[in-house]
């Protein structure tokens, strides 16, 4: 299986919406915990990401947050391999890597109290990997998120 380039939409559940410090002003920056899954063609792909976000306030509920981010893909995927002689054999095992990605984002986010909701979108440029053939691919994507969170 050789994964394409993806442009995905995913269901995140913000994990942590905690400060890390706040600046002059009524400014934050927020560090963000996202956890998301994606499943296509027998290739499954989990991705934990930190992101900490520059947020702007519109009005007193809604912010736009701004900001890198750095991550882990764990990806699991389908390898077949064959034998060849007088009785030839096809096997198909599962492989999984993990690979080191970067990101960088934009959000939108409406506070109710302690919880959040929210959509993010969000670059990300991975390291490469020949998930069982013999040609490199990245899984670079760009991705929108919707976030459900809560804020301590």
């Amino acid at each position: 299986m050789v994964p394409s380039r993806m442009a995905t939409t995913t269901v995140s559940h913000s994990l942590f919406g905690c400060p890390v410090f706040t600046l002059p002003g009524d400014n934050l920056l927020r560090q963000q915990l996202s956890l998301s899954r994606y499943d296509k063609n027998d290739m499954t792909i989990t991705a934990i990401e930190m992101n900490p976000y520059y947020f702007i306030h519109f009005t007193k509920n809604l912010v736009l947050g701004i900001g890198p981010g750095i991550g882990a893909m764990y990806t699991e995927y389908p390898v077949t391999t064959s034998t060849g002689g007088l009785s030839p054999t096809t096997s198909t095992d599962t492989q999984n890597d993990w690979l080191f990605t970067l990101q960088a984002g934009a959000g939108l986010k409406y506070y109710m109290g302690s919880f959040l909701a929210g959509v993010d979108i969000r670059r990300t440029w991975t390291t490469e990997n020949d998930f069982g053939g013999t040609k490199k691919y990245s899984l670079d994507n760009l991705r929108t998120l919707l976030n459900v969170g809560y804020r301590f």
